[in-house]
């Protein structure tokens, strides 16, 4: 199944990417090439909230996120997102889709359009982007696959930062 590539309004493109992962080593080569072909965040920290029920793959988006200089909260299910984002104010809100208590759809019925831009990270097995898209379609900012290559997760949320300055400058 192709997923739009994260920012982009056009045809949907299929999206290649190498795994987030664990191994720390392995996390550190990827974040290193991918900071040599992306450029570096360049105006005030942006707020980040990451709601993933996987406990490995959200600390290792904050780690990379936090060294990318994003300020980051974190939600393992999708109720506690919703905590989050009344209780503080949030840029970018990356989501999961399939997460227990509430998932991600019904963390996208309950929110109002950006802000905050909505990534939405899934493997899309129980989602179509489409059916999405023509649902929420005003709610989400980008879509990335799982499991999201460092480079790829780092360019979608620089392009929503951009979006945010943009935004603040008109």
């Amino acid at each position: 199944m192709a997923v739009s590539l994260c920012g982009e309004s056009s045809g949907p493109e299929a999206v290649e990417s190498a795994p987030l992962s664990a191994d720390r080593t392995q996390m550190q080569q990827r974040l290193q090439s991918a900071r040599s072909s992306v450029p570096p965040v360049t105006s005030d920290r942006h707020r980040v909230l990451i709601a993933e029920d996987d406990a490995a793959v959200r600390t290792t988006m904050t780690e990379i996120l936090t060294t990318e200089g994003y300020s980051v909260t974190t939600a393992s299910d999708g109720e506690e997102a919703l905590a989050a984002l009344r209780s503080q104010s949030v840029d970018i809100l990356v989501l999961d889709l399939h997460m227990p208590v509430l998932d991600g759809v019904g963390v996208l019925e309950r929110i109002d359009a950006p802000p905050p831009y909505v990534v939405v990270h899934s493997a899309f097995e129980y989602y179509n982007p489409r059916e999405l898209k023509s649902l929420l379609g005003t709610k989400i900012f980008g879509y990335l696959r799982k499991p999201v290559a460092p480079s790829d997760l780092m360019r979608c949320l620089r392009e929503a930062a951009a979006q945010l300055r943009e935004g603040d400058e008109s």
